[in-house]
């Protein structure tokens, strides 16, 4: 299962790290703990390679756009009754058709299993956030295909259910569930594979900004909430007012994928059961774990080495 080798690899990376550790103390004998040294400046580099496949694998990719309403952030959004969500969208789009949505993120989710198997990642720039898109080309071009955890990413299915709409100020915002399968195509699974590894849900947020731009992703020429000309600082807030600074979008995109395989619950028990399993794996890649999962790392982590 991809997941599995990808858990495997924070392991290997775990080692690295413990031998960088050793070989520094063993440089600097005598001191009240390990230093680094270019052991660990090794391990961060492999690290640093693993990265973009840890962020076009792990468990949540992506996230809201700037701006989204809290109850998008939060997930409370998706409380409603889509009857209700679906009318809200429908009182500034006429034209606007669950259906039609749903057959969209259906082609979304086949466009990037394409990608994974081989296709053109530029294919799906129009129809992804830059945190989705950025990773996944920055993996793909790695190599794809039939070697590594990437094989069992092509061979993904889904069918795709709206969860939940939302109206907000900056954008439409879209909960879509993917019933997600793995199909091998005539061929046997790997042996041992339990059918519940095959079988998952993933939630994937779909939003699209009110006032639509020319690109995937652009900014406006002037902030919306002060008219200030558009400059952003890094948490992507206009340096004048404080405000978010939307995306104009030029319609849906897919902006955050959380995934509900049940590799991820088992990872989560072997943190619990394991603190120091991430002890040794560089901040950077700590930060492309979940952020629960991540909190429950830093409560366990001295302060001086937390991320």
């Amino acid at each position: 299962m991809n997941v599995i080798r990808l858990w495997r690899q924070l392991r290997a990376v775990k080692a690295v790290g413990q031998a960088a550790n050793e070989a520094a103390t063993r440089e600097t004998l005598g001191a009240g703990k390990p230093q680094r040294g270019f052991a660990a400046a090794f391990g961060n580099i492999m690290a640093d390679m693993l990265a973009p496949r840890m962020a076009a694998m792990a468990e949540r990719r992506g996230g809201p756009l700037p701006g989204s309403d809290v109850a998008v952030v939060s997930g409370s959004a998706w409380a409603q009754p889509l009857a209700s969500g679906a009318a809200a969208v429908r009182s500034r789009d006429a034209a606007f058709d669950p259906a039609a949505l749903e057959q969209f993120a259906g082609q979304v989710f086949a466009a990037v299993v394409g990608v994974w198997a081989g296709a053109d990642v530029g294919s799906v720039r129009p129809v992804l956030s830059d945190a989705l898109w950025e990773p996944l080309a920055a993996t793909t071009g790695l190599g794809t295909g039939h070697a590594g955890p990437e094989q069992y990413f092509a061979m993904q299915r889904a069918s795709a259910q709206i969860g939940g709409l939302h109206t907000g100020s900056w954008y439409d915002s879209a909960l879509v569930i993917m019933h997600a399968r793995l199909d091998f195509v005539g061929e046997r699974p790997p042996p041992g594979m339990p059918d519940q590894m095959m079988r998952w849900d993933e939630s994937w947020l779909f939003q699209r900004s009110v006032r639509p731009g020319g690109d995937p992703m652009a900014r406006p020429q002037s902030c919306p909430a002060c008219g200030g000309p558009t400059q952003v600082n890094d948490a992507g807030l206009c340096v004048h007012c404080q405000e978010p600074m939307p995306f104009l979008t030029t319609g849906w995109l897919a902006t955050e994928i959380v995934s509900h395989h049940p590799i991820y619950a088992e990872m989560r028990e072997q943190v619990r059961a394991d603190p120091g399993l991430f002890e040794n794996v560089p901040p950077g890649m700590r930060r492309l774990l979940a952020p629960d999962l991540r909190g429950e790392f830093q409560a366990r982590t001295p302060p001086d080495t937390a991320p």
